[in-house]
Parts: structure tokens; C-alpha cells; sequence
């Protein structure tokens, strides 16, 4: 009789248990382990421009980096000149929020510098 209830609380407990420890944590986790370039891209699909602008003053040291990173992979020549072009509009985005906010306009430079050479 003990292992039969013993058996059915388990089976019982089992699903709360793999809710708590892999539904809630995981969703709290994934929310705060973002990237600064994966909040920033969805808030600028959204067309966000507000959320945007929180994001950077929130996060402003880890801006420079992932714009950078943006412009690395927009320069590489297997990447499509539609990629191409919509990373520089989100990265110049970024960058012209971001020298807003910190008064500092060497990423938007940087970003319309790379910008060019793709052009050109």
C-alpha cells in the first residue's frame, strides 16, 4: 500500500516538478540572457524606437560591441546585399540613438564608413 501512494504522489509530482524547474526558470532566463542586439532587433521590428532608446541607456557599454558585430557580418561577401542593407539600417539605428544618448558620434561614423565601402 506504501509504494502504491508512495508511486502515485510521485507520478503526481512529477509534471509541477518539470513545470518549476524547466518552464518558469527557462522562461525567466532566456528574457534576461538577450543579447543587447536581440532586444534592440526586436524592438526596432517592432518599430519600437522608445524601447529602443531605453535599451541603450540601460545597456549603453555593451552597444559599441554588438553594432560592431552587426557590421562584421553585414561585410561579409556571402551575405545577401538585402541582408546587407537591412543590418546597416538597424546598426545605423543603434548608432544614432546611441550617440544621442552618450553625446559620442564615433559609431554612427564608423557604421556610415563601413556603410560606404559596401557601396562602393
Amino acid at each position: 500500500m506504501c509504494k502504491t501512494f508512495n508511486l502515485k504522489i510521485g507520478r503526481m509530482l512529477i509534471p509541477i516538478f518539470c513545470t518549476l524547474a524547466f518552464g518558469l526558470p527557462q522562461q525567466a532566463y532566456s528574457e534576461s540572457a538577450k543579447t543587447v542586439g536581440e532586444l534592440l532587433f526586436s524592438a526596432f521590428d517592432k518599430n519600437d524606437m522608445d524601447g529602443m532608446r531605453k535599451i541603450i541607456k540601460e545597456r549603453t557599454k555593451d552597444v559599441p560591441p554588438e553594432v560592431m558585430g552587426m557590421v562584421k557580418y553585414a561585410l561579409n561577401p556571402k551575405v545577401a546585399p538585402e541582408e546587407q542593407d537591412a543590418y546597416f539600417n538597424l546598426a545605423g539605428t543603434i548608432a544614432q540613438m546611441y550617440g544621442e544618448e552618450t553625446k559620442d558620434d564615433r559609431l554612427l561614423s564608423a557604421v556610415q564608413l563601413n556603410y560606404q565601402h559596401v557601396l562602393g
